[in-house]
C-alpha cells in the first residue's frame, strides 16, 4: 500500500510539472501587449484606465528553459506609458499551479514576486490579471509575434 501511495505522488508531481513546462514552452518568444487596463481607487471610486488605448505599448520576451523545482527562467520586458520614455527590464519568471500562475521577480535575491493569474494561454494569446502596488488591479492581453 505504501508503494502505491508513493507511486501516486510521483505521477501527480510529474503531471503538474508537465503542465507548467507546457506553459513555459508556449510562452517562449516575444509577445506584444494589445491591452492593459488598470483599475485604481480614485477618491473611493474605482476608475479603469486603458493604458494601451492611451498610447502606451509593451513587449515581453520569454526564454524557454527546462523548468525544475525552484528554477526561474529569463524574461525581458519593455513598457512605455503614454508620453514617457520606455522602461526596460530583465527579470526572472516561472510558471506554477499546473500552468495557472505566472510569477515574475527582479533577480535571484529578490523576495518580491508579482503573481499573475493566467486566464488564457495559447500559442498566440496570453491573458493575465494581477495586482500591482503602483498600478492597482491590472488586466493584460498579449499576442505572440
Amino acid at each position: 500500500m505504501k508503494k502505491l501511495f508513493v507511486l501516486a505522488l510521483v505521477v501527480v508531481a510529474a503531471v503538474a510539472c508537465n503542465k507548467d513546462q507546457q506553459a513555459v514552452k508556449k510562452l517562449e518568444g516575444t509577445w506584444n501587449m494589445t491591452k492593459m487596463e488598470t483599475t485604481v481607487d480614485l477618491l473611493g471610486t474605482p476608475v479603469t484606465i486603458d493604458v494601451i488605448g492611451l498610447g502606451g505599448s509593451g513587449t515581453m520576451t520569454f526564454t524557454n528553459c527546462k523548468l525544475k523545482n525552484d528554477e526561474w527562467c529569463n524574461v525581458s520586458t519593455t513598457f512605455t506609458f503614454p508620453d514617457e520614455d520606455p522602461e526596460e527590464s530583465v527579470d526572472l519568471y516561472r510558471v506554477t499551479g499546473d500552468g495557472t500562475m505566472l510569477e515574475v521577480k527582479e533577480s535571484d535575491t529578490s523576495s518580491t514576486i508579482t503573481a499573475m493569474t493566467i486566464i488564457e494561454l495559447t500559442k498566440e494569446d496570453l491573458k493575465v490579471t494581477f495586482t500591482d502596488a503602483d498600478l492597482g488591479d491590472v488586466e493584460a492581453e498579449l499576442k505572440k509575434q
